[in-house]
């Protein structure tokens, strides 16, 4: 048995690289690339703090939507990681919006301003959807840890397919340098009938919400420094597929220290 700790006033830099691309009866829902840098802070309070900050704010990012810092904190009933700052991030938001708003776009920021601050989970839930910083989602710290311990993952309703979906981790080896952990992306079922049954949910619902006619393959590798606490890479792979529904999602991700 082991207790991973965190290493008080810790800062660790990341690269990371991603992409994305889904189809639904062929319609292009997502087709997603990017490569980024970014830092984390860790902090063992009251709840767990993880504090991301991007590095590659310059001149010419001016123009993209990029919030920073991102502060999440750890519900440990919900076992979900809360963003708790977004009072900043609507500010950035408001800048952003201002500096960028024409005729053609009020639809795309009515929307987004709807789902980064008036829906439950929106801003974390597209976050966790469409970028690489989902393995930093998962809390092993101060649990006793041996070769095949299983720890729950984040359970989030993946974008753009609104499907809900949970990670599962099981240990796979731990050293006094390392923390292996593999994963597995499964099908939410117990968030899925509570979606559709969800009359606001059931006017957007796909018929493979219902039928479940698909497949979802995934893996997931990430290795922790034992000595900081710190995640020192991880990869991700996912692929949601249904031939009969016509649905196809293939995700790739990858996070490293810097």
């Amino acid at each position: 048995m082991m207790l991973i700790n965190i290493k008080p006033d810790s800062q660790e830099l990341y690269k990371s690289e991603y992409s994305k691309n889904t189809l639904y009866k062929n319609n292009k829902l997502s087709d997603l690339k990017s490569r980024n840098t970014f830092s984390l802070n860790l902090n063992q309070g009251e709840n767990l703090q993880m504090i991301f900050t991007n590095k590659d704010l310059t001149d010419d990012t001016s123009g993209n939507l990029i919030f920073s810092p991102v502060q999440f904190e750890l519900n440990e009933k919900k076992n979900f990681f809360e963003i708790t700052n977004k009072k900043l991030l609507k500010v950035q938001w408001n800048k952003f919006k201002e500096k960028n708003r024409n005729g053609k776009n009020n639809t795309f920021l009515f929307l987004y301003e709807r789902l980064y601050f008036k829906m439950d989970f929106g801003m974390e839930y597209d976050l966790l959807s469409n970028g690489s910083h989902l393995p930093f989602f998962v809390n092993i710290y101060n649990k006793e840890l041996e070769v095949d311990t299983v720890i729950d993952g984040m359970s989030w309703v993946h974008a753009p397919l609104g499907l809900p979906l949970k990670i599962e981790y099981v240990v796979e080896l731990i050293n006094d340098m390392d923390l292996t952990l593999r994963g597995t992306v499964s099908l939410d079922e117990d968030t899925l009938t509570k979606l559709i049954a969800d009359k606001q949910f059931q006017q957007k619902a796909k018929p493979y919400h219902y039928t479940k006619n698909f497949t979802i393959l995934s893996d997931i590798k990430s290795v922790y420094d034992v000595r900081t606490g710190y995640l020192k890479y991880s990869t991700l792979s996912l692929k949601i597929a249904g031939a009969e529904e016509e649905v196809n999602e293939s995700l790739n991700s990858s996070v490293s220290f810097l």
